[in-house]
């Protein structure tokens, strides 16, 4: 019996142990997916900060077009903050897949103990 108790012990790490891996693999290409996205947000606005910077010394040269100024800056606005919004939801979901896999880590641990002696 205790042999048995063993083995269990034994396949019940190594099934743990693998699903901590696929967790972890998951959880990094989530991770890579979700930086990947803020990355290209950060592109679109520094772009479209550059528009702003260009079209505020276009329109200090020409001192009017008041019009393209204020909608430069409202479509600024929008972009910083789609890009907090990503940034938020991005720093979530890591906080959320960093428990996922303390969780996984501290069950794996509990499985890799196995049964006492005595049961």
């Amino acid at each position: 019996m205790p042999r048995l108790a063993s083995f269990v012990s034994i396949a019940a790490v190594i099934v743990i142990g693998a699903w901590a891996l696929w967790e972890t693999k998951a959880l990094a290409e989530t991770a890579g997916q979700h930086e990947m996205a803020a990355r290209n947000l950060r592109a679109e606005l520094a772009v479209k900060a550059a528009k702003l910077a260009a079209a505020e010394i276009e329109l200090a040269a020409a001192g009017k077009d008041g019009v393209a100024y204020a909608q430069l800056r409202l479509e600024l606005s929008t972009a910083q903050s789609q890009l907090a919004a990503v940034t938020a939801l991005l720093e979530q979901r890591n906080a959320e897949a960093q428990q996922r896999v303390e969780a996984a880590a501290a069950e794996s641990e509990r499985a890799a103990k196995g049964l006492p002696e005595g049961v």
